[in-house]
C-alpha cells in the first residue's frame, strides 16, 4: 500500500515537473517572439517618401492627398471676423507658415491664422519640434510698423512688446516660443490635426495714435517617424 502511495506521490511530481518545464518553456518563446517583433521594428528606416506630412488650410486629407500644390495661402482672421491677411503654408520637409502678420488698431485684438497637418505617408508621423524664425532681413522674430508717418514710433514700440504668437496642434500642444522634442505626439496614418497661430494684441497692452502692422518670421513644425526619434 505504501508502495502503491509512493509511486502515485512520484508520479505526480513527475507531471508537476513537466507542466512547470513546459509553461517555462512557453514564457520563453513569448520572450523571443517579442524580442524579434521589438528588434524588427527598430530595424525599420522609413524612407522620406513613407513618411510624409502635408499642411495645408484645406481640413479633408481626402481633398489633398492628389494634390499637387506646395504652397497655398492661408487667411489670417481677427476675433471680429475679419478677414486680415494671409500666409503662405508651404509643404516643406519642415512644415512652415510664413510671412505672418496683423493689423491692430487698439488693445485686445487678436488675429488667428488655422491650417492642417495631413498625414499621408505610409507611417504614423510623431510632431517633435515647432521653430519660430527670424524676420526676413531682421535681427528678431517679431517687428511692429507704423501704417502712417503720423503714428508715435514710441508707442508702437512699447505695444510690441504686448503682442505675442501662440501656436497649438492637436489638443495638447501649445506654445509661445521654439520647442524641441516633444514627447508622444503622434499623427497616425491617414488622420489630420488642426494647427492655430493666434497672434494677441494684450487687453493691458500700451494703446498707439495709429494703426501698425506687425510681422512675424516664420513657423516650422517638424514630424518625424519613430525610427527617426528612436536613433537620435
Amino acid at each position: 500500500m505504501k508502495e502503491k502511495e509512493r509511486r502515485s506521490k512520484l508520479f505526480e511530481i513527475i507531471v508537476l515537473v513537466i507542466a512547470i518545464l513546459v509553461l517555462l518553456f512557453c514564457f520563453w518563446m513569448y520572450a523571443k517572439a517579442r524580442e524579434f517583433k521589438v528588434k524588427e521594428e527598430a530595424n525599420i528606416k522609413p524612407s522620406k517618401d513613407d513618411v510624409k506630412v502635408v499642411f495645408s488650410p484645406i481640413a479633408d486629407i481626402d481633398d489633398i492627398k492628389d494634390s499637387a500644390i506646395e504652397i497655398e495661402e492661408v487667411t489670417g482672421v481677427s476675433n471680429s471676423g475679419e478677414s486680415v491677411g494671409e500666409a503662405k503654408v508651404s509643404s516643406t520637409e519642415s512644415g512652415t507658415i510664413a510671412e505672418l502678420q496683423a493689423k491692430f488698431t487698439k488693445p485686445g485684438q487678436e488675429v488667428i491664422y488655422t491650417f492642417y497637418s495631413h498625414n499621408t505617408g505610409k507611417y504614423d508621423a510623431y510632431l517633435d519640434t515647432i521653430t519660430y524664425t527670424n524676420v526676413r532681413d531682421w535681427n528678431f522674430f517679431k517687428r511692429c510698423r507704423a501704417m502712417s508717418s503720423g503714428t508715435n514710433r514710441y508707442l508702437v514700440s512699447r505695444a510690441c512688446e504686448d503682442i505675442s504668437m501662440i501656436v497649438k496642434a492637436g489638443d495638447n500642444i501649445i506654445t509661445d516660443g521654439s520647442i524641441t522634442g516633444i514627447k508622444d505626439h503622434k499623427l497616425e496614418v491617414g488622420k489630420s490635426e488642426k494647427v492655430t497661430v493666434i497672434i494677441k494684441y494684450d487687453k493691458n497692452g500700451t494703446a498707439v495714435d495709429g494703426d501698425f502692422i506687425v510681422e512675424f518670421g516664420s513657423v516650422a513644425l517638424t514630424y518625424l517617424s519613430k525610427y527617426e526619434i528612436n536613433v537620435r
